[in-house]
């Protein structure tokens, strides 16, 4: 027959304890020591693990799919987190942001990459375009022509007519390099745009030299973004025309945006 202890009662074999009896004396003892923690107001603990995952379907069925805004939560609290060795990042659930209950969350419940390469898409010039005031620059390669990238695929970003487009709601940074022909005494003045050319994310002016190219320069560190929204390069004005970029090749130029984090 085992004892207790003085302080708490929990059951324990003894020296005296039969064979036959050891089973059940370490199963009191197993219940005893559970409901001193519970009493003692110390939680279960709940594993987090780190799974990989090759494709979004598997890290899905080990995970499972949230169906509504409790279990999204739980999936969160729970730091669930998965190295998808086919994207070459690490990523984590984020349940709906809620300033009361849950700040941590995000705009747009889902899986977010974390750590590693994080989605990007640069782009090169293809080739001169010749503008003036209120041109679009356009003339950059699709993302597999030339130089051109885009990390993580169209479930990130979508490219056309000097557009880029953000498929995941998030914050970005987004760059621009133009180069511009040289010409002798004329200014050119570019912007970095969100959904059309009125609303100004960066701007950069240049003045031309008479023997050289210039580079404008466009940097916005992040920038919000929402699903569907675009990104231009817009030259809101010119005291001339102007070739930018000036040719073809990464000398000429780059636009990219990386995500950074989500929202």
């Amino acid at each position: 027959m085992g004892g207790t202890t003085p302080l708490l009662g929990i059951h324990y074999p003894s020296g005296t304890t039969k064979a036959v009896d050891l089973g059940t004396e370490l199963e009191a003892m197993a219940g005893d020591v559970e409901r001193a923690l519970i009493a003692g107001g110390i939680p279960p603990v709940t594993p987090a693990p780190v799974m990989v995952a090759a494709t979004a379907a598997a890290r899905d069925a080990f995970w499972g799919v949230p169906a509504n805004e409790t279990a999204r939560r739980t999936l969160q609290n729970r730091g669930a987190t998965t190295v998808r060795t086919d994207k070459g990042w690490t990523e984590r659930y984020y349940a709906t942001y809620d300033a009361t209950t849950n700040p941590g969350g995000v705009k747009v419940a889902g899986w977010y990459p974390v750590g590693g390469s994080m989605p990007q898409i640069d782009l090169y010039p293809s080739g001169a375009q010749v503008v003036n005031s209120g041109s679009l620059i356009s003339a950059w390669s699709a993302p597999g022509s030339g130089d051109s990238i885009a990390f993580g695929g169209a479930e990130w970003f979508s490219y056309g007519g000097g557009i880029i487009t953000v498929n995941r709601t998030g914050v970005y940074s987004v760059s621009a390099l133009v180069s511009v022909s040289s010409a002798s005494g004329a200014a050119a003045a570019f912007f970095l745009t969100r959904n059309g050319n009125s609303s100004v994310q960066a701007q950069d002016t240049v003045l031309t030299h008479s023997g050289y190219g210039t580079m404008a320069h466009l940097t916005a560190a992040g920038i919000s973004l929402d699903a569907g929204d675009t990104i231009r390069v817009y030259l809101t004005a010119a005291t001339q025309q102007l070739s930018a970029p000036q040719a073809a090749g990464r000398a000429q130029g780059e636009f990219s945006m990386r995500f950074v984090r989500p929202r």
